[in-house]
């Protein structure tokens, strides 16, 4: 069962009290990262955003992605406020990046509407069809057409299981295979990891492998702030991997990479004059 995002919110703010209160975990995953994370739940519980399921979804991966890096997953376990995630652990530690939001065939779509919907066409689950309803609501005031209720509970799970992590991981990956940067990864004085960094050039790197369409202009902005404040010029460099930079500050430009199918994007010349205002260049890479 899909909950609603009201109940979503609170369970993040659950698990994220449970990673704190564990020493291993908080010390692993860190202090600042726990906070933001607690920020954004406040933030969306507490704004305009309530029945945004998708932006609790996104931290929800992050949340416990960051986790099984620090190869946590038993510890985790453990924890008794945790255990309600095993099933969503298990996903994100076997999932198969999806590039594209799954289409379903009629046969299978027909299927999906004897499993979810009542006879009247609404959903069995009162949360999901309370989700639609939200989401139903929003594009009507956008003045655009919405999905219909299984394509909608389609593109609804992709977002929230299939997507965030490995995308992310994948875009990071293909920086690093095709070379785009000599230093990649760059942990920081102030805790922080830079993806990239050009000493040379002068450009300091950070990417979001996202769809300009599919977020909301605040999560944009947000991602323009943590760039501007997480990695500002004259911020020391800290690494152990790269001891040839070791040391330094960081100088240059800021620069937010994105995916080249962005270009498309209908507003991303309004987008591009709002990252001005924070002084950060876009940048566009193919995924």
């Amino acid at each position: 069962m899909v909950q609603h995002p009201f109940d979503i919110a609170i369970n993040l703010v659950d698990l994220i009290k449970a990673v704190k209160e564990d020493p291993n975990l908080a010390s692993e995953i860190g202090e600042a990262k726990l906070n933001e994370w607690s920020d954004i739940v406040h933030n969306v519980v507490h704004g305009s955003q309530v029945d945004r399921g998708r932006e609790l979804g996104h931290l929800t991966v992050d949340i416990l992605s960051s986790i099984i890096p620090a190869g946590n997953i038993g510890k985790a376990a453990k924890l008794s406020r945790l255990a309600k995630w095993a099933p969503v652990l298990k996903k994100i530690e076997r999932r198969a990046y999806s590039k594209e939001i799954p289409s379903l065939t009629p046969m299978e779509k027909i299927q999906k509407e004897k499993e979810l919907l009542t006879s009247v066409g609404k959903f069995k689950d009162k949360s999901l069809e309370e989700g639609y309803l939200s989401y139903v609501a929003r594009k009507n005031k956008q003045g655009k057409p919405p999905r219909d209720r299984i394509d909608w509970k389609v593109a609804h799970d992709y977002w929230l299981y299939d997507s965030p992590m490995a995308r992310g991981n994948a875009f990071n990956d293909k920086a690093v295979t095709a070379g785009w940067y000599k230093y990649n990864e760059v942990h920081l004085e102030n805790g922080k990891r830079l993806d990239s960094y050009d000493p040379v050039k002068g450009e300091i790197v950070s990417r979001k492998a996202t769809d300009l369409d599919m977020i909301e202009k605040e999560t944009f902005e947000r991602y323009l702030r943590e760039l501007r404040d997480k990695y500002p010029p004259g911020t020391k460099i800290r690494s152990d991997k790269y001891g040839l930079i070791d040391g330094q500050e960081l100088h240059g430009k800021q620069i937010l990479e994105i995916p080249a199918s962005n270009r498309t994007f209908e507003r991303i010349d309004e987008y591009t004059e709002i990252a001005r205002k924070y002084r950060v260049e876009i940048r566009f890479r193919e995924e």
